[in-house]
């Protein structure tokens, strides 16, 4: 038997020298945009640092980008267990440090049942009233939890009653108003009046009217708005939802009911937002087309998206079909299709999710081809 007898490794050289990126010409490369959104958080991290060490960028500029609590060497720590000076009388709560208590645990609650620890509870809980943090995004349903501890349903009256309970209306950066059939609109409106400084708004519900939105486009919050999310009725137009689309030129998030998104509200919203940055892109990056009676997204108005929103990153359609109620039904994209009609669909670079729950759903009779 011979032995084993180990030989040295011959590996050419080339093999452990590590691989450097060719770059491609400058004439073949992906526009800047797609190149820094293909990147990925740690690449994008170490190339801002090396910016800023080299003075490309100024540290100031990231300073700007961070509230003053996180521009500090070291964060804040929060205290676990301490004592309360503001709360006794709260049997073991009082042992809980009021820092941890609002910010890492009713914070956390949604705003019915914050309400209710802050108003239904004893004398003890009522500095919760003080605590900016717990109030700052508000949720009002009228089939809500205060509705089930003993308010009855929520209705206009109740609606005005938290807004006036509330130290500082104007300190609310988010609402969410499930209207029913009980809150009314000229509630509503009081309190969109009241809280000037909202940046996400949520409205749904029969309660939702055309007032409702044009009395929303005219205020001051309407152009600070990022997120905004309309589930109204049928009863609403289309113009008057695009009085407050068109006020609100720095939306990134849009929800709207599929009755509401025509191909033309949705071009002018586009128009409104690029006008208001200077020629600029929108800077909507998720869009939402629910379901709605009577309400679809058309084929064309899908293909046209890429170039109104490029922007977009999150899709989610309902139904996508160019059908609608009425005597005679809009020629579908199949006919169109089997006439050899041109059609293709605006490319979307950034997309990240798109959904469509239904492809091919219709809104009056139709054959069985069809």
């Amino acid at each position: 038997v011979r032995p084993l007898i180990s030989r040295p490794n011959r590996l050419p050289a080339m093999s452990k020298r590590a691989a450097k990126t060719r770059l491609v010409p400058a004439s073949m490369a992906a526009p800047t945009a797609t190149l820094v959104a293909r990147l990925s958080r740690q690449d994008l991290e170490r190339l801002l640092v090396r910016s800023v060490e080299s003075g490309a960028v100024h540290r100031d500029d990231v300073l700007s980008l961070l509230p003053e609590a996180k521009q500090q060497a070291e964060l804040p720590r929060l205290k676990h267990v301490g004592v309360s000076a503001a709360r006794s009388g709260t049997g073991y709560f009082d042992d809980i440090d009021d820092d941890l208590l609002v910010k890492m645990i009713l914070a956390k609650m949604p705003s019915d049942s914050r309400f209710v620890c802050a108003i239904s509870t004893c004398k003890a809980w009522r500095s919760l009233r003080d605590a900016p943090e717990l109030w700052s995004d508000i949720v009002v349903s009228s089939t809500g939890s205060l509705s089930r501890r003993g308010w009855g349903v929520m209705n206009g009256t109740h609606l005005l009653k938290l807004v006036a309970w509330l130290r500082n209306p104007g300190g609310v950066h988010s609402l969410s108003v499930e209207a029913g059939d009980s809150i009314n609109p000229d509630a509503i409106k009081k309190a969109l009046a009241a809280m000037p400084s909202l940046t996400s708004l949520s409205l749904s519900g029969k309660k939702i009217t055309n007032a409702v939105l044009t009395h929303m486009a005219k205020q001051p919050a309407a152009k600070k708005l990022l997120r905004l999310s309309l589930d109204a009725s049928g009863s609403v137009h289309a113009a008057d939802a695009l009085k407050l689309l068109e006020a609100a030129p720095n939306l990134t998030s849009l929800s709207l009911s599929s009755h509401l998104a025509s191909d033309t509200s949705l071009m002018q919203l586009a128009a409104a937002a690029a006008a208001a940055r200077g020629g600029g892109s929108p800077l909507l990056s998720e869009l939402r087309l629910t379901r709605s009676f009577g309400g679809t997204c058309s084929w064309r108005c899908l293909s046209r998206l890429g170039d109104l929103f490029p922007e977009l990153e999150l899709l989610h359609v309902h139904n996508v079909s160019d059908n609608h109620y009425g005597d005679t039904c809009a020629a579908s994209i199949t006919a169109a299709l089997a006439r050899g009609a041109p059609f293709s669909v605006a490319r979307l670079p950034r997309l990240r999710t798109l959904q469509i729950d239904e492809l091919c759903g219709f809104t009056c009779n139709m054959g069985s081809d069809e």
